[in-house]
């Protein structure tokens, strides 16, 4: 084999091992490089907006009673911690005692402005305005303020020639009247027996009726409250007045008047009301609570809080030495029949106001106060031991002397 030849063959044989290995070669060489596949960016989480706070309700209660009144203590306050504890907060109801927010004449138009939220609101204090209701007070309605404030409550809400001269300029939330009204004198003037032993006397009454009263037993009278007692007394302008007994103790006019002639004669009836735009803005749940711990309740709340704190208060005045007089059946029907004329007076009034039969309207009431003389409204779980005007509370502000 020439030179030639075999390098053909050598070449032949390179080259058909350089094609059978080039698969391996492919097999050894680099990787290709990866090209890693993005991240996609992630959307960003927006958290959800915090709900902002619910807005609490403010509600202010103005009340003529003084700071150390057992009604504001010991019924008015506790109703207000209620109706904030059964709204979760969703309510502040504050409290302003003795004529803070406007004097107890301006109460009508102060509730109605919305200067209050809620207000007791005394007609006695604007005669004529609410002709009708005036019938509550008349003489001898009722025998003590517990039966009186819920029997005033009751008539009031099935009435409706009285409802309307409260509702609806106000929504109506309760009823009740003063502790009962006797004559308290001072040491000079000294114990009222009679009819007679009141003529000369300077007294004071809280209403235009009162004044009139005393005016025909022979008295010279003008009307003062107790808010302006304790001056008049003191300066020996009046030698005494009459007056419910919650008071005296709360606003120390039992520092004069030491003789106190007990005649159960009336009542002064105020009625609680709220303004009727706050009513009305206020949620449904938040109305029906305050429905729950109104009417009947709130109204016997308070009667039951001026009956007993006058049972206290007596026994206090008796043991510091006051003269107590308590009228027999014949002297007191000799009274009676110098204030029942009043009456009539209002049965005529009525009927100018637009009430057909004000003879009925005067006998439906005092069936209603027999109907809760004879049952009274039973205490509910939420007026507390505190309430009720018994004394030793410890809301009270400043403690027991």
């Amino acid at each position: 084999m020439t030179g030639k030849k075999l390098i053909m063959v050598v070449g032949s044989v390179c080259l058909m091992l350089i094609i059978a290995a080039l698969p391996f070669l492919a097999a050894c060489a680099a990787p290709a490089p990866v090209v890693p596949t993005p991240t996609p960016t992630p959307t960003p989480v927006v958290p959800a907006p915090t709900p902002a706070p619910e807005k609490v309700i403010d509600i202010k209660y103005a009340t003529y009673y003084p700071i150390l009144h057992p009604m504001n203590y010991d019924c008015y306050a506790i109703w207000c911690k209620e109706l904030d504890k059964r709204t979760d907060g969703k309510t502040k109801t504050v409290l302003y005692g003795g004529g803070s927010l406007y004097h107890p004449r301006e109460a009508y138009d102060g509730v109605k402005s919305g200067m209050g939220d809620i207000s007791d609101a005394w007609p006695n204090n604007w005669p004529g305005r609410q002709p009708i209701s005036e019938m509550y007070h008349l003489p001898f309605i009722a025998p003590t303020a517990s039966i009186a404030g819920i029997s005033l409550y009751d008539n009031t809400i099935s009435q409706p020639e009285i409802l309307a001269e409260w509702e609806p300029t106000f929504k109506l939330l309760a009823a009740h009247t003063s502790a009962i009204i006797n004559l308290h004198t001072s040491e000079k003037a000294g114990l009222v027996k009679t009819l007679e032993d009141v003529k000369g006397l300077r007294l004071a009454g809280d209403s235009v009726l009162a004044v009139e009263w005393f005016s025909k037993f022979g008295a010279a009278a003008e009307k003062i409250d107790t808010h302006s007692a304790y001056l008049a007394l003191e300066k020996g302008v009046i030698d005494g007045g009459m007056w419910p007994w919650a008071p005296l103790r709360s606003q120390k006019i039992t520092d004069f008047t030491v003789n106190h002639t007990v005649i159960d004669l009336c009542f002064v009836f105020p009625h609680i009301v709220m303004n009727r735009e706050k009513w009305e803005s206020l949620p449904a749940d938040i109305q029906q609570i305050i429905d729950d711990i109104s009417g009947y309740s709130l109204s016997a709340f308070s009667g039951n809080t001026l009956t007993n704190g006058s049972l206290v208060d007596t026994e206090w005045m008796k043991a510091k030495g006051d003269q107590f007089y308590t009228l027999p059946p014949d002297e007191k029907a000799r009274w009676a029949s110098q204030v029942m004329y009043t009456v009539d007076v209002w049965k005529e009034k009525a009927k100018a106001a637009g009430v057909k039969d004000p003879d009925k309207l005067w006998f439906d009431l005092h069936k209603i106060v027999a109907k809760w003389t004879e049952n009274p409204y039973p205490e509910d779980e939420w007026w507390g031991i505190e309430g009720v005007g018994r004394y030793g509370s410890p809301n009270r502000p400043g403690g027991w002397d």
